[in-house]
């Protein structure tokens, strides 16, 4: 299985700014009122798939139900996670979960 995810944001950056600036040279017809959706919401996803596709060799649809999918975790990285949030929310003064 082929993980889908970005490591850091400096990754996410650099290939949101690629994007970004291949979105501003390219003439289209195409309109939105938000770049940063357009780019996270459609473009984005887009050039993930597109780059599993050619790396790991894998059909179109294969590459849509992967990335759809998801990344997997193993148990033991969830427990992980839920522990270390119990601990941050403990940690946390009372405030009201909508000031989060």
């Amino acid at each position: 299985m082929v993980p889908v995810h970005i490591e850091n944001e400096q990754s996410q950056s650099i290939i949101c700014d690629y994007i970004r600036g291949i979105l501003n040279k390219t003439k289209t017809q195409l309109t939105f009122n938000d770049e940063v959706e357009f780019i996270c919401g459609c473009l984005l996803p887009e050039a993930i798939t597109h780059g599993i596709s050619e790396l790991q060799g894998l059909s179109w649809q294969e590459v849509e139900d992967v990335f759809l999918q998801g990344p997997i975790y193993h148990a033991s990285e969830v427990e992980e996670f839920n522990r270390r949030i119990a601990r941050e929310m403990k940690n946390l003064p009372n405030k009201n979960l909508d000031d989060l």
